[in-house]
């Protein structure tokens, strides 16, 4: 379990490489951009948005440094309140703290770099952003983190456990399943 000294440490080190990757990072400087472009574009200002609110929220709270273990944390990025409720439920029972519920994969990439979460459930099949873009950024960005992805139908499993997920639901699968096999991941306790 990381101490709140290293998990101060980890949302520093995403936060650096995310400002890297958009210093990096270029748009085609003529003509109109594309909709993949703007989609993009749309994204990543949602990701500045949710980063922005972390360190507001930080600033006005201030940084506890603490040596101590800090309880593990996770964020939820799906459509459904139902979903992400019972994903929250579940995961506050096996003593998940829950840092943040999101609508869109965007907002979760955000808020996953600043918040540098155990755990990461995100929908795969988002209209805004899909679950792979997502996954390559988190795996990117808050490396350590176990995510699980939500697919429709079980398609692009091999993908997403290939770009880093420790785990792929399809829809018929109960959230207490997808919380107790995200658990096990976290606690190595089962083969991930």
């Amino acid at each position: 379990m990381r101490s709140g000294a290293q998990l101060v440490a980890d949302q520093l080190s995403g936060l650096l490489g995310y400002f890297h990757e958009r210093r990096t990072a270029s748009l085609p400087s003529t003509g109109e951009p594309s909709r993949e472009v703007r989609r993009g574009h749309e994204a990543r200002l949602r990701e500045h948005e949710a980063l922005m609110e972390w360190s507001r929220r930080q600033l006005e709270d201030g940084i506890a440094f603490d040596a101590g273990p800090v309880t593990p944390r996770a964020v939820i990025a799906h459509r459904s309140d139902w979903f992400r409720g019972k994903i929250a439920e579940g995961l506050a029972r096996q003593g998940i703290r829950v840092v943040a519920e999101v609508e869109d994969p965007a907002h979760a990439c955000g808020v996953a770099i600043a918040e540098q979460p155990d755990i990461v459930v995100v929908e795969g099949n988002h209209p805004k952003m899909a679950g792979l873009d997502a996954l390559t950024r988190i795996t990117t960005l808050a490396g350590h983190a176990v995510i699980g992805v939500q697919t429709r139908d079980g398609e692009s499993v091999e993908q997403y456990l290939d770009a880093g997920a420790a785990a792929v639901f399809t829809r018929r699968v109960p959230p207490a399943y997808v919380v107790n096999d995200l658990t096990r991941c976290l606690t190595g306790s089962a083969s991930c």
